[in-house]
């Protein structure tokens, strides 16, 4: 029906090369945080001269009761030293669980959108644009979780997304917002 009104209108061509062709695809990617141990190191060392190996994990021993979450530790630490014996105090081998803390959650989305248009009976031109980390989002990585450490509760660190215009393995200080503009001729 559509068509045959640009028809009478004296348009031969019709809605298809301006509305037809295109492409929309995204990649989302959302995880809940990982979990992480609270570790001594400071007891590790001591333990090390009762023949303990170099190895030896140590997990911290609370105080009280601790948060299992730590979603936001960028500006100020998600747990602190004060809720754990002190560092280096030979508790034992520590009484916190093995992954009883989750660490802030991943959130990233891509999108591209592209526009075909046929050039002749095979020949077709593409063109669009493709944007990694659309949204600009710095994700994360995992608190401190040493308590000997200075640091301790804090992310320090920003992760990469899993895909980027310069690969999956690049720093995460490489991973900003990417927007590639590209055009193919398929043939």
């Amino acid at each position: 029906m559509l068509t045959d009104m640009f028809l009478h209108v004296g348009l031969h061509w019709g809605p298809n090369p301006v509305f037809g062709g295109w492409t929309l695809s995204s990649n989302w990617f959302l995880r809940s945080g990982l979990p992480f141990t609270v570790i001594d190191n400071a007891d590790a060392g001591a333990l090390f001269g009762y023949n303990n190996g170099p190895n030896t994990t140590v997990f911290a021993t609370p105080l009280g009761k601790i948060p299992s979450t730590c979603t936001n530790a960028v500006n100020t630490p998600c747990l602190n030293t004060s809720e754990f014996a002190p560092s280096g105090a030979l508790t034992g081998f520590g009484t916190l669980g093995r992954n009883s803390v989750y660490g802030p959650h991943f959130f990233d989305v891509d999108l591209a959108l592209m526009k075909d248009v046929k050039i002749g009976e095979h020949v077709i031109f593409s063109f669009g644009a493709q944007a990694y980390n659309l949204f600009n989002h710095v994700n994360f990585d995992q608190p401190v979780n040493d308590i000997s450490n200075p640091q301790f509760g804090s992310s320090i660190a920003a992760v990469g997304p899993p895909t980027s215009l310069l690969g999956s393995f690049v720093d995460a200080g490489s991973s900003p917002r990417f927007v590639e503009v590209k055009g193919m001729i398929r043939f």
